[in-house]
């Protein structure tokens, strides 16, 4: 059911008809409204009430829009410093490769979360 609401989102808006006397095209109007409203319902509730009054007069892809605009910088700036912090990382002399091996992992998979691609050159077993 999700990824039908998820649809909504991804697609353009359906103009309006034109004639209503077009029975089918109206139906599957209705049906449009019906579920974007659903698509709408299901972001909001899963918003914090401050999110949920700044949205409430939107429609799903503007409040994509919005959320992106507002956390998008937010994101590309973890994603720089926690890229700085794995390219910069040094084993010094008499540490335990363990640790530092951990910590390049941790790092490399909060980059992944974010999406970060960082060019794997190799087959994923």
């Amino acid at each position: 059911m999700h990824e039908k609401l998820i649809d909504m989102i991804d697609k353009p808006p359906m103009p309006e008809p034109i004639n209503n006397d077009d029975v089918d095209a109206v139906s599957s109007y209705k049906k449009y409204l019906h579920d974007l409203m659903s698509t709408k319902c299901l972001m909001l509730a899963s918003m914090s009430s401050e999110l949920q009054r700044q949205h409430e007069d939107m429609d799903p892809t503007d409040i994509i829009a919005h959320l992106k605009k507002m956390y998008g910088a937010q994101s590309r700036t973890t994603i720089y410093q926690l890229s700085k912090t794995l390219f910069r990382s040094m084993l010094n002399v008499n540490a335990q490769v363990g640790p530092h091996v951990l910590k390049m992992i941790s790092l490399m998979e909060q980059l992944e979360k974010l999406a970060a691609n960082l060019g794997r050159s190799y087959p994923k077993f």
